[in-house]
């Protein structure tokens, strides 16, 4: 069962997972069990065993907890970049009284903004009562708890209403950049998301595809290259160089983040939301070595890398 699902089940479970030693402690034991080995960073060079350490030491950095409200997160990047580079809002709902009777255009997305991986997709601008229902259930859940990710843990629950963008079909693709000491390292693709399940390809900074597989992420196999085009560029946005120095930008001052991005790989790119533990330091790899492509972005002698790493601290001390 998750933290979420016992959390849910045993109110007394939440309370104590409410406490930071607690809550670490749990979290230590989950990693070793999902991933079987002890999480040591400076031993590893894995992104996982980064996402821990960052977990246990950086639970209350008010940059990250800024950043992960999706209302904040847009105000952070307008005054970092000097650009209006956010999906524009549309409306936010502070209060859970006014989910009833709130009238919501007639094609729009609505999230969470102190929550991830919760969404609502509104056609013809109906939504039906299961749909509110579930979002009344936002307004009172505190997903910091649910999760181990204590960034969230002191946020005011509210929902964002933005437009549908529809950039590479009916839904965007997902470009998640990964950070690390202010240099990208790798961006994951995620297609499909929305239409029987994500699928993801890895690429490297010099957006060389990386075949790794994950038994949580559905993979789409590098051979499958051709059913898009000839070759990896095909998923390539003509504004990545932009991209990657937005991303790096937004992690000059993190040891840490993901970037998330929407392109229609043209003309125009949207900051979707800032990341700081990338699928819950819950994601495993295979083989695990490949785990520090997210952090040097190497491909060659990824098997022997050469590590010079700082604790997660150090960058903002």
């Amino acid at each position: 069962m998750s933290r979420a699902g016992i959390v849910r089940r045993v109110p007394l479970a939440g309370w104590l997972l409410r406490s930071r030693l607690i809550s670490n402690l749990f979290e230590t034991a989950v990693f070793m069990v999902q991933h079987r080995r002890f999480p040591n960073f400076d031993r590893t060079g894995y992104m996982n065993d980064l996402l821990h350490r960052i977990r246990v030491t950086e639970s209350d950095y008010i940059l990250r907890a800024f950043t992960s409200d999706k209302e904040f997160a847009k105000i952070y990047v307008r005054g970092l970049t000097g650009e209006d580079l956010s999906v524009p809002t549309l409306g936010i709902i502070r209060d859970a009284a006014d989910i009833d009777g709130y009238v919501f255009p007639e094609e729009c997305v609505v999230k969470p903004t102190h929550m991830a991986n919760e969404i609502v997709f509104v056609k013809d601008g109906k939504v039906s009562q299961a749909d509110r229902q579930r979002m009344k259930c936002w307004m009172t859940a505190n997903f910091g708890v649910l999760t181990g990710e204590r960034h969230y843990m002191r946020l005011e629950p509210k929902i964002i209403i933005e437009p549908w963008l529809r950039l590479n079909g009916d839904y965007c693709y997902d470009y998640k950049m990964h950070v690390y000491q202010g240099r990208l390292a790798a961006t994951g693709v995620s297609t499909s998301r929305f239409e029987g399940g994500a699928r993801r390809l890895v690429f490297n900074r010099d957006w060389i595809p990386v075949d790794l597989k994950s038994p949580e992420l559905a993979q789409l196999d590098i051979t499958e290259l051709g059913r898009f085009g000839q070759e990896a560029n095909v998923f390539k946005p003509a504004l990545y160089d932009k991209m990657v120095a937005v991303a790096e930008k937004i992690g000059k001052d993190l040891c840490y983040v993901r970037v998330d991005f929407y392109t229609d790989c043209k003309d125009r790119i949207y900051v979707g939301e800032i990341s700081h533990l990338s699928g819950n330091a819950r994601v495993r790899y295979q083989p695990p070595a490949f785990e520090r492509v997210f952090i040097t972005g190497e491909i060659d002698g990824i098997e022997n890398p050469q590590f010079v790493t700082k604790t997660a601290g150090q960058r903002h001390a």
